[in-house]
């Protein structure tokens, strides 16, 4: 048996779609949430005059878990345009810890995490995928999931577009660009076993299989019937991908025959994020839009816990990277008994709510 502990909750003033735990030993108690919000003109005409950054403003928070009651702390507000996903780079790089944003300006940023006398993010680039006005950079993944060289980032967009980049010496550059969808471009995921390749999908239900080394495309349009919106590949198990959509589905997947999943499950909501737990990667947590958030089994694909404590769309997820033993200097753990504990981070759209909830599941 497991079951979701709710332990705070914060409002995020806009509507909150990304959270993410830094991954990095030493830095593993630091999380950051995104939001983004479109400006409530009542007039289309002016609305369409105004920047876009005016239309689609957001705040990135950097939290601070700390021990109880209060569970976590607000380290730093930063307000800029909207965020539409937050990735941390999964190991130092140059001995700094970085993250990258997708923005509703149709660029990605990234950030260092500063440790000097206080804990802070600091701007480091930004480059921008179009000239378009119009184009949303959507959702991106780090090449770092097992790489410590050739860094790379893959972006997609609102346009269709797969984006790669190059990230050195505190730049990015532009390498290829590829468009791949007839519609938003909702996920890219890299295969962090070999980072030639990467998996993408969107609006078109297709999702799309690209190795750059022969620009050989592969796809699969038969099993997702509606958008697909988020996909990630198994950091332990080599061949892993998992990948859900709007059509309330999770599709677990052998990356060597992408023909057919190994199993589908439904989850009851449109799956907008979905994440392996970093330590084992043996389950996985969902985030369901109308149907609230989901710790599901890798192995089986059973749904082993459900936390409905929010009251709009469940966006974003995240478990930390905390061991065991770590989570014992934040929480009283004799109060699970013989349990193994895990710590997520959840936030949802309209209710601008972010919590922090234990997993507790049975040894």
């Amino acid at each position: 048996m497991a079951q979701f502990i709710k332990k705070n909750i914060f409002n995020t003033e806009l509507n909150a779609d990304s959270v993410e735990w830094c991954p990095i030993k030493n830095y593993r108690k630091f999380f950051i949430c995104g939001t983004y919000q479109l400006s409530k003109s009542e007039n289309l005409k002016d609305a369409k005059k105004k920047n876009p950054k005016e239309l689609r403003k957001g705040h990135l928070y950097l939290f601070q878990l700390v021990q109880e009651p209060e569970i976590f702390k607000l380290v730093e507000r930063i307000a800029m345009v909207g965020i539409l996903d937050c990735k941390w780079a999964h190991r130092p790089i140059a001995n700094n810890i970085f993250l990258a944003i997708a923005t509703a300006l149709g660029d990605i940023r990234i950030f260092k995490l500063q440790d000097e006398s206080t804990v802070s993010l600091k701007h480091v680039c930004t480059h921008k995928l179009s000239s378009s006005k119009t184009t949303i950079a959507l959702s991106l993944d780090w090449s770092t999931g097992l790489n410590e060289s050739d860094v790379k980032i893959v972006i997609s967009d609102s346009e269709g577009f797969i984006t790669l980049v190059s990230f050195a010496d505190g730049q990015l550059c532009e390498d290829c660009k590829w468009k791949l969808h007839d519609f938003h471009a909702w996920i890219v995921a890299f295969n962090y076993w070999n980072t030639n390749v990467f998996y993408s999908g969107g609006d078109d239900c297709q999702l799309f299989i690209y190795d750059r080394r022969s620009d050989k495309v592969g796809k699969n349009d038969k099993v997702h019937t509606a958008g697909i919106t988020s996909m990630q590949m198994n950091l332990k198990k080599e061949h892993s991908l998992i990948s859900g959509s709007y059509d309330e589905k999770v599709a677990f997947w052998d990356v060597r025959q992408m023909k057919s999943p190994k199993n589908l499950i439904s989850t009851g909501g449109g799956v907008w994020r979905l994440k392996w737990e970093p330590n084992e990667c043996s389950d996985l947590a969902a985030a369901c839009m109308h149907n609230g958030f989901l710790a599901i089994d890798g192995n089986n694909g059973s749904i082993i816990a459900e936390y409905k404590e929010h009251s709009s769309l469940a966006y974003g997820i995240d478990w930390s990277s905390l061991e065991q033993r770590e989570i014992s200097d934040y929480f009283d753990i004799e109060t699970f008994g013989d349990k193994k504990l895990h710590v997520l981070s959840m936030c949802s759209f309209y209710d601008n709510l972010l919590s922090i909830a234990i997993l507790q599941k049975g040894l």
